[in-house]
């Protein structure tokens, strides 16, 4: 009996820390200006595709190595599907939990 319990509090300890473990923060997700390349609109049709593809890694063109999806309305920041890109920026984000995790939300904007 004394080995069921333990068991049942092994189980809810690590229920309960991989549960903390998993929630994101802004204090843990958000960058300092960091430098991107805004690479140009991802017009793929599937449920988690669209919006301005972006990534940190300096890659120029759209759908190359590892790039991110941004949320916001980057019309704010006076670029739209009209835009040439590629654009150099420096941003700050916040991951989101969406899609695979590839989405992000930029808090800070700024043309280089």
């Amino acid at each position: 009996m004394k080995s069921i319990y333990q068991l049942l509090l092994a189980f809810l300890v690590f229920c309960s820390l991989s549960s903390v473990s998993c929630k994101k923060t802004n204090g843990g997700n958000s960058f300092s200006l960091k430098d991107a390349v805004i690479t140009g609109y991802d017009q793929r049709a599937c449920p988690c595709c669209g919006g301005f593809m972006i990534n940190f890694r300096g890659e120029t063109k759209s759908y190359t190595g590892q790039f991110y999806l941004i949320e916001n309305d980057l019309s704010l920041h006076g670029i739209t599907g009209a835009s040439v890109f590629p654009l150099f920026v420096k941003m700050e984000y916040n991951y989101l939990e969406k899609c695979s995790g590839n989405f992000i939300a930029i808090t800070k904007l700024t043309k280089k």
